[in-house]
């Protein structure tokens, strides 16, 4: 497998259920899911012959009295709030390592209560750095993540007002097939069976999980 096809932006896509998020929320503030990403490469081809940049959104939940997630907006069947994330990377083909900025919100239900949230309450930014080099250099399907980020409520919404600001640091976890099954690498290298609800369209979703300081 060629990772550096895979997600390389914080690049922070309805495939989160609370159940699994509620498995991960024990060592994570958050848990994201890969929902889009476009790469642009240095070479003519289908397949380029080199990395440039990735353009990627994300989507997954924010525990509970986490940064942007007060007990005003979040959704108990999540145990959390709803965030969305575009962002850009630019992971160097050589060392895996780049600068990342984008946008970030935190979403609300509106009256249609099965489909996902989407009022946005909350929005901002987000920058820093990943570092992709255990699956640029070493085929490990790992990666990390850290900076800061802003948010500001939205006029006009429960949030109006309101701003957030913090670090954060995460860790990719990029699927990969074990024994015919996709799975994520775990911190201790053990395979983790990729769950139905990690999927988007039918392909497995790169996880990130992050951890607010």
């Amino acid at each position: 497998m060629n990772w550096k096809r895979w997600s390389t932006a914080m690049s922070l896509g309805i495939v989160l259920m609370g159940s699994v998020f509620a498995g991960a929320a024990m060592a994570a503030d958050a848990v994201l899911y890969e929902v889009t990403e476009a790469v642009a490469s240095k070479g003519a081809g289908s397949q380029g012959t080199g990395f440039r940049s990735s353009t990627a959104t994300l989507s997954g939940v924010v525990r509970t009295g986490t940064a942007g997630c007060s007990e005003a907006i979040a959704t108990p069947a999540l145990q959390g709030c709803w965030v969305i994330v575009r962002a850009v990377g630019r992971a160097n083909d050589d060392t895996g390592v780049g600068p990342i900025v984008g946008s970030f919100e935190v979403v609300v239900q509106d009256r249609n209560q099965t489909d996902s949230p989407e009022i946005v309450v909350l929005r901002g930014h987000v920058g820093g750095s990943i570092d992709l080099s255990p699956a640029f250099q070493q085929n490990r399907p790992v990666g990390s993540t850290s900076g800061s980020f802003t948010l500001i409520g939205v006029p006009g919404t429960v949030m109006s007002g309101q701003v957030v600001r913090g670090d954060f640091t995460g860790v990719f976890r990029l699927p990969y097939m074990n024994n015919g099954h996709a799975s994520y690498l775990s911190d201790d290298n053990n395979p983790v069976l990729v769950q139905n609800a990690e999927y988007v369209l039918g392909y497995p979703a790169v996880k990130l999980e992050v951890t607010f300081r």
